[in-house]
C-alpha cells in the first residue's frame, strides 16, 4: 500500500518531461520575445498540452520554487513567471 508521498513521487516522475518542456518554453519566450508573464491557457496552447496537465506541471514547479504567479488574478487567468 502506497502513502500519499509515494503517489506524489510517482506522479512527479510521470510529469517530469512535461515540466521540463514547460520551463524551457517559458525561458525561450522570455529570451526571444521578452515575455515575462504567462497565462495557463497560453502555455497549454504553446506546448500542445491540456490545461489540466499544464496546471499540474505548474503546481509541481511552484512547489519546487522554480515558478511563481501574480496573486492579483483569479485561478485560470493567473500570470505565471520564472523565479
Amino acid at each position: 500500500m502506497c502513502d500519499k508521498t509515494m503517489k506524489r513521487r510517482d506522479n512527479t516522475a510521470l510529469y517530469q518531461d512535461d515540466c521540463e518542456a514547460l520551463l524551457l518554453w517559458m525561458k525561450f519566450r522570455e529570451d526571444k520575445y521578452g515575455e515575462v508573464l504567462f497565462r495557463v491557457i497560453d502555455i497549454a496552447y504553446g506546448l500542445d498540452m491540456s490545461v489540466r496537465q499544464c496546471c499540474i506541471c505548474l503546481n509541481f514547479l511552484y512547489e519546487a520554487g522554480l515558478v511563481d504567479y501574480d496573486e492579483n488574478n483569479n485561478r485560470l487567468s493567473r500570470q505565471w513567471f520564472l523565479v
